[in-house]
């Protein structure tokens, strides 16, 4: 459900680097003291990285990178404008490649 809300591909892989370097390190912080918040997030090393797993897909799924859209295969919708009031949209025969598509 984490993923869902914080569904961002380049928030999801920061907090990737941040868990991976944990476990990495991890021989080596257990036998420090690390204080009273980092020892918290240290705790939770492995659940922080499978928290950044699913960020990652679904923000692959949701087209956004550090909250911009992204539009990998171009967009089956096309925006038309008349004037200052007036605009519709209109879809293609194609389906977008993967994800949801950044117009709808």
């Amino acid at each position: 459900l984490f993923a869902v809300m914080f569904g961002d591909l380049g928030h999801g892989f920061l907090m990737l680097v941040f868990a991976i370097w944990m476990i990495i390190k991890e021989k080596q912080f257990q036998s420090q003291n690390l204080g009273e918040i980092f020892q918290i997030c240290f705790g939770g090393r492995y659940v922080i990285f499978l928290m950044a797993i699913f960020s990652v897909y679904t923000g692959l799924l949701y087209n956004e990178t550090f909250s911009l859209a992204g539009d990998f295969f171009g967009s089956s919708y096309s925006y038309h404008k008349i004037n200052s009031t007036t605009h519709f949209v209109t879809k293609e025969d194609r389906t977008y490649g993967f994800g949801m598509d950044p117009i709808w």
